[in-house]
């Protein structure tokens, strides 16, 4: 009796894991913003992240219909497409593809750390998954900004990209003095969003002035236990902090995507992959 009741045990762990590892899954909130402009009160964008080369239908094809099914103004992609597990091989990246399949809607793209430690052993190859972007037409921000604008209104939009291949050791991880002070400084007195892969910087950002960040990285502890939170991150720590949700900070508020792929671990549980439909407010 007791191998069966393993057996059927097994059995549903695997379920639970595969359903989590591949039915993709929509979130919705609204984020109430200061400073939001009347034109842009409802604006609605998705953010996805950290798709490593994760594959939902052949071309995407369910993540595309799910993103385009939400009907958003703009899609907003923080990080850790083109690099996959094997980061090393940054041709397979998926993140071109995806940008082109999305046409018409307007795509904002940040760089993780999947693309960017390609820097200390194949800069040829960032530079060439960056190339493939600009050639699809979407809107690469590269510690760049610019402006987003519906009927003569606009909000503000920074990409941050960090510095650094991992949390510890050689290359770790940091922003660099001034790096918020001059092209990526939040403008007084309007909206503005930062894509940040990594979330652990939330009090720097915090401190900075942006609005809204949206960031990704964690990909929702991969392993979630209900009442506790997410189990697993990248820097190797149980239960990180800033895992997956809404956190604010003072006026800032971060939104921390659970992501839709896979990394160092194969199996997602408890912790679908997930599209981010965002609608911003006006606060009250």
């Amino acid at each position: 009796m007791a191998i069966y009741i393993l057996i059927a045990a097994a059995a549903a762990f695997l379920t639970a894991a595969l359903i989590s590892t591949f039915k993709l899954r929509t979130t919705r909130l609204e984020i109430p913003l200061r400073n939001l402009p009347d034109e842009f009160d409802g604006f609605k964008l998705v953010h996805i992240s950290d798709l490593h080369n994760a594959s939902f239908g052949k071309g995407n094809r369910r993540l595309v219909s799910r993103i385009k099914k939400c009907e958003p103004d703009c899609v907003m992609m923080t990080g850790d497409f083109a690099g996959g597990v094997s980061f090393e091989r940054p041709e397979r990246g998926a993140s071109h593809r995806l940008c082109l399949a999305l046409k018409p809607l307007p795509v904002y793209v940040s760089l993780g750390n999947h693309e960017l430690r390609l820097v200390y052993r194949h800069p040829d190859l960032l530079e060439k998954q960056i190339a493939d972007l600009h050639e699809t037409g979407c809107v690469l921000l590269h510690n760049s900004a610019c402006r987003i604008e519906k009927n003569g209104a606009h909000i503000n939009l920074f990409g941050l990209s960090l510095e650094g291949a991992r949390h510890k050791g050689v290359h770790p991880f940091r922003i660099p003095e001034g790096t918020l002070d001059g092209t990526l400084k939040p403008v007084d007195g309007e909206v503005n969003i930062l894509m940040a892969h990594i979330p652990q910087f939330f009090p720097q950002y915090a401190d900075a002035g942006y609005d809204l960040v949206l960031s990704g990285h964690i990909h929702g502890g991969i392993v979630r236990i209900p009442g506790l939170g997410g189990v697993f991150s990248p820097t190797r720590r149980l239960f990180p902090e800033y895992c997956y949700g809404l956190y604010e900070r003072g006026r800032t508020k971060m939104f921390v995507t659970a992501g839709l792929g896979r990394a160092f671990i194969p199996l997602r549980f408890l912790c679908r992959p997930e599209v981010a439909e965002i609608v911003l407010k006006k606060a009250e």
